[in-house]
């Protein structure tokens, strides 16, 4: 995917232009907003939000605890193709032409269709202006809610025919929403036996995070078992419950008494699984901190695996990362560089498959990487990318920063060391 986001005024991001590629990656140090723009694309990328109206879309910036940022200065443009949207804190805009174009698509499948009689096209009319009246607040003693009772009460078998074309259309042309894992991924397996009570009880809790936390628990059943070579471990889901099996020992624990790392990584890996085994469309993966709790040379094999579920070369996918890890930005620019010397000759692409597989690499020309600096930095920009145009991978100097600060002052400590003093000779 390539669009463009223009952020202005909105929480930490005073004035940021974004261009995002098939895999796109935003580091920096906390508060700088990495997360914000994260959430804006997850926002601006579904149907729900650009198709509502206008009051139902800020309750999109509430679902991801960011509709405080809004004000009368806020600013947004989307540059997607075929739609340029200007969006400020008003919300309205018109509904832009990919979301049309679904809409379309169900229509013209109905049209073209010689399954359907006259009553049919006419329940399938009726119900679409419906949930359109629904959608605008219209009365609820409209003309249209009666025509629908009528059909429910006489339990018209021609409406449940239509009910169901109109599900089998939308399954078949909907794009689904983007799937956005937050960091706090991690707490869930430790509130594995709990969550029946949080939701009984109403806890308030992000719902980014309830959204994900729900995902998972719906759906973690339909994947029985799942291997985590690199980190020695699989996945086990049996009579309810969530384990952890350790191929050196053959031990079974729980997930929630593994390691900090095991339990960040399976909720994640177990929804992906999922998506990929149940999904032919198109997707969108948004995924927070995926380095959290790993070891550097974890950090670089589950980038690989992300890379290889979300963003394959051959696919439409399309994956965003935050990250505050170096080790992330060298594990990306390796598949980067993997795809670029691959390109040599079919020989060369053998060797190099051997050491990064194929479904791992990244091509350059659909990378971005974006350094998103503190509010009120010296910096010309605070957002600003560190993709050299060159090479198309990541300068040098941006893979470590922190490293480069680090080693500047222990030269300066090694400057400051002073001789040890020869002892003094024995009289």
């Amino acid at each position: 995917m390539n669009e463009q986001l223009v952020v202005k005024n909105f929480g930490p991001i005073k004035d940021a232009t974004v261009d995002f590629k098939k895999v796109t990656v935003f580091i920096g140090p906390t508060g700088g907003g990495k997360s914000t723009l994260a959430k804006l694309a997850a926002i601006f990328r579904s149907h729900s939000f650009l198709g509502e109206y206008a009051p139902a879309r800020k309750n999109h910036f509430r679902q991801y605890s960011i509709d405080t940022f809004l004000t009368n200065k806020t600013q947004f443009q989307i540059n997607s193709g075929s739609d340029t949207i200007d969006i400020n804190e008003s919300m309205n805009f018109a509904t832009p032409t990919i979301v049309h174009k679904n809409a379309n698509e169900i229509s013209d499948k109905v049209i073209a269709s010689n399954e359907f009689t006259d009553e049919q096209v006419k329940i399938l009319s009726e119900l679409i202006l419906f949930s359109l009246a629904k959608k605008r607040g219209a009365d609820k003693n409209n003309k249209l809610e009666s025509t629908i009772d009528k059909h429910l009460k006489n339990k018209d078998k021609d409406f449940y025919y239509a009910m169901h074309v109109i599900d089998t259309l939308i399954e078949e042309t909907k794009t689904y929403e983007p799937s956005y894992i937050p960091s706090e991924r991690i707490f869930i397996p430790a509130i594995e036996y709990s969550w029946a009570g949080l939701m009984r009880d109403d806890i308030s809790l992000p719902k980014n995070i309830l959204n994900f936390a729900n995902f998972f628990n719906a759906n973690k059943s339909k994947i029985n078992r799942l291997n985590i070579p690199f980190l020695n471990v699989e996945y086990i889901h049996e009579n309810g419950n969530d384990f952890i099996k350790n191929h050196q020992s053959e031990t079974l624990v729980r997930l929630y008494e593994a390691a900090s790392g095991i339990q960040s990584v399976t909720p994640l890996l177990v929804v992906l699984e999922y998506l990929q085994q149940r999904t032919k469309s198109n997707q969108s993966f948004i995924i927070e901190e995926l380095e959290l709790n790993l070891f550097p040379i974890a950090q670089f094999e589950l980038a690989k695996i992300l890379i290889s579920k979300c963003a394959q070369l051959n696919t439409a996918n399309d994956l965003i990362l935050t990250t505050h890890s170096p080790y992330v930005l060298t594990a990306l620019n390796l598949m980067c560089y993997a795809y670029r010397i691959a390109q040599q000759d079919e020989a060369t692409a053998k060797k190099v498959a051997k050491l990064i597989p194929r479904d791992c690499w990244i091509d350059p020309a659909q990378f971005a990487a974006y350094y998103v600096d503190l509010p009120g930095t010296k910096k010309k920009q605070q957002v600003r990318s560190i993709i050299n145009k060159k090479t198309g991978l990541i300068e040098e100097n941006e893979l470590d920063t922190a490293s480069l600060e680090l080693g500047d002052i222990f030269n300066k400590l090694v400057r400051l060391r002073q001789p040890a003093k020869a002892p003094a000779s024995a009289k």
